[in-house]
């Protein structure tokens, strides 16, 4: 086994991380129920999002305000909404990547999805969205997934082994490619 491998692996047996797991159903239970009552029947849709967004702001004048203790609370609950709206919606996977974590308790929840190799940091896009306070943020990111999991459906969803056979490039490498594209100058 790698050195990468087994830190993953020791990341998704972490107590910290399986502790913080173990509460996103209630937590995430309790914000739909207090915030967010009008999308009870599907609270993973999108305009679900953007209320829970708007929350977020409501909550967080500055981004500095995620990490005061007092509302630590209402950040994992948004935290773990945002992440349960993705997984739900486009067959993600919560991972926790500790080596992301900069929110002082060793935890990097991600979720990872079929059609990438990428994975969604959800803090990150939590405070992403504290600081730019356009209220649409999680909805892009939410357009961007859509968009990539209705082209990998036309491709027969395939796993990642066999991507190349079945004609999909991921995201991630079409990304890639067209960074390059833009960074070559005329004559190269």
């Amino acid at each position: 086994m790698n050195h990468r491998t087994e830190h993953y692996d020791l990341d998704q047996q972490a107590p910290q991380w399986l502790a913080w797991r173990a509460r996103i159903e209630s937590e995430v239970t309790d914000f739909v129920r207090r915030e967010l009552a009008a999308y009870a029947s599907n609270p993973w849709c999108r305009e679900g999002l953007l209320r829970a967004e708007e929350i977020a702001l409501q909550h967080f004048p500055t981004p500095q305000s995620l990490w005061l203790p007092q509302r630590r609370e209402i950040t994992d609950q948004l935290s773990m909404y945002l992440g349960q709206a993705l997984r739900r919606s486009f067959c993600g996977e919560w991972s926790n990547r500790s080596h992301w974590a900069r929110w002082h308790d060793d935890l990097g929840p991600t979720i990872g999805f079929p059609f990438t190799t990428l994975f969604c940091d959800i803090r990150d896009d939590l405070e992403v969205a504290v600081q730019d306070r356009t209220g649409h943020h999680w909805t892009a990111v939410w357009d961007g997934y859509l968009g990539y999991a209705r082209e990998w459906r036309k491709y027969g969803s395939p796993p990642p082994e066999q991507w190349e056979l079945a004609g999909w490039e991921p995201p991630e490498n079409k990304e890639s490619r067209r960074e390059s594209d833009d960074q070559q100058t005329p004559g190269d």
